[in-house]
């Protein structure tokens, strides 16, 4: 099951902790979007529980960092520079703490 609750400019979602219901695991995602509308979105934080590869929370950042400086009506560069960050408990393979992606672009 899934229960959603919206708030100003935010959107949260409640998921069930089943297994067979859930096979991601995922329990909570909080959409921040930068307009009344929820149109425009500003970052999704995921939540997850017994994950085999012990990952916990992953943030999906869909905007430029620098956003005060940019106007939200006809502004093509706001939504091309956006990255992903995946937060892992101890003990997980290799010992990964924090990995970052930006998609499309080589490091």
């Amino acid at each position: 099951g899934k229960r959603t609750i919206t708030y100003y400019c935010c959107k949260v979602d409640f998921y069930s902790r089943i297994l067979y219901t859930n096979t991601s695991n995922m329990t909570m995602r909080i959409t921040q979007y930068l307009d009344k509308n929820y149109t425009i979105v500003k970052n999704i934080t995921e939540y997850y529980e017994n994950r085999k590869d012990k990952l916990y929370k992953r943030i999906r950042n869909n905007i430029n960092t620098d956003i005060n400086n940019l106007h939200i009506n006809n502004n093509s560069n706001m939504i091309n520079t956006y990255h992903f960050i995946e937060h892992y408990h101890p003990g997980n393979y290799g010992e990964m703490k924090q990995y970052v992606e930006y998609p499309g672009k080589y490091i």
